[in-house]
């Protein structure tokens, strides 16, 4: 018999959100994000690799991709459910599972997000976006988050609605990123060291 699918899939989003915030204690500090993205091979996996913890990143696919998240070159075939590379405009590394690679592509396609829910780590920080369209180039309701992980996809709208949806955010504490937009997601920051920085 099948359960009541809204309980199976808020049953999935609570165990993904503890496994996240239990994964967190062990990030380290970071460095301010840069939006370099090196052209040299070892250098660019270097970047990359800092983007999730490294139980995650030395087991995942490393690619770069283009300006519509086509994959341009694949530097490391990995064995989990992993890719990480650099985001184009940004030069913030990521680590995004499948569901994620898909919504990176729709977003950056100013396509529909495909339904369900996804996980993708930043533990390197982000450059910054302007919070109430992606798109945006005017820096206005600008928001630099620091070391992070982002739950994505129509499927954690339910999740997020307890959270704050202010267009500028405090991003030390958890938010909606895009409140009220097709991309809306949820911003966890995971720096738990006393006297972290961004």
């Amino acid at each position: 018999l099948l359960g009541n699918p809204k309980e199976d899939v808020m049953k999935q989003l609570y165990l993904l959100a503890s496994a996240v915030l239990l994964a967190s204690s062990a990030f380290a500090i970071t460095p301010k994000a840069t939006k370099d993205i090196p052209k040299d091979k070892d250098a660019y996996i270097a970047k990359t690799l800092t983007a999730a913890p490294e139980a995650v990143s030395k087991n995942a696919t490393i690619i770069r991709v283009n300006d519509t998240f086509d994959v341009t070159e694949t530097l490391q075939k990995g064995t989990n459910n992993f890719t990480c590379g650099i985001e184009p405009d940004s030069g913030n590394p990521f680590c995004a599972d499948e569901y994620s690679m898909r919504w990176y592509k729709a977003s950056y396609t100013n396509g529909e997000p495909p339904p369900g829910f996804g996980l993708a780590y930043m533990q390197g920080g982000d450059t910054g976006i302007s919070n109430h369209d992606p798109a945006a180039t005017d820096h206005s309701h600008w928001v630099e988050a620091p070391q992070h992980i982002m739950l994505l996809g129509p499927g954690v709208k339910e999740l997020a609605a307890s959270y704050p949806r202010k267009l500028d955010p405090d991003p030390m504490q958890p938010f909606v990123m895009f409140p009220g937009h097709k991309y809306e997601h949820l911003m966890i920051p995971v720096d738990r060291e006393p006297g972290g920085t961004q």
